[in-house]
């Protein structure tokens, strides 16, 4: 979705976003729609901008008053859950970043994906954690928080999923701490628009 406008269902994925799709849904005409997108992996990569960068404003917005670690980590699942709950558009809709179709989505996917793990991998480093430990949690973590928020999100296990998954990232930073937290600050310049 983008603008208000829902391009494709949850259930139906890339399959759905073609350019006659997108010009029938927004009542333009195809060339209008050619004129701005190339295709529809185009259509896919800016709506899969959109979405990281409304989803990166919301999530930052709430976690920065967190004083601890383990603060912006309730802070953090709760504003994942919340977000996805008022959107009707997930990236693993879009792409697994597996795709062999579409070399650019998963090019885009990759860029996403790794931009988060290092926003995990340098508030974990903040908090005293070594280079290669934080760099392994850094990567589970946010493929726990993915995969759990995709699949929970707006069901009846969400609060149960809420629960869970704040007390299983605790766990993985408190077992790995040796010394006293820091206040975690998201790393601002991980987390601004890919570069095109």
């Amino acid at each position: 979705a983008k603008g208000g406008i829902v391009v494709a269902s949850d259930a139906e994925g890339m399959a759905a976003l073609t350019m006659s799709a997108l010009a029938e849904r927004t009542g333009a005409v195809k060339p209008v729609v050619y004129e701005h997108f190339e295709n529809s992996e185009a259509v896919a990569v800016a709506l899969m901008d959109d979405y990281v960068q409304r989803l990166t404003s919301f999530v930052v917005a709430k976690v920065k008053v967190a004083q601890t670690i383990y603060e912006y980590i309730d802070i953090l699942v709760d504003a994942l859950f919340d977000f996805q709950s008022k959107e009707h558009f997930h990236l693993r809709c879009v792409t697994n970043g597996l795709t062999s179709n579409f070399v650019n989505i998963n090019r885009v996917h990759g860029e996403y994906h790794k931009m988060s793990v290092n926003v995990f991998k340098s508030l974990l480093r903040q908090q005293g954690i070594e280079r290669d430990a934080s760099h392994v949690a850094a990567f589970a973590i946010h493929e726990m928080l993915s995969g759990t928020v995709y699949e929970f999100s707006s069901k009846a296990l969400e609060r149960a999923a809420r629960r869970t998954l704040k007390s299983a990232i605790k766990g993985i930073v408190l077992g790995l701490m040796t010394q006293g937290g820091a206040k975690p600050v998201t790393p601002m310049n991980l987390l601004g628009p890919r570069t095109r």
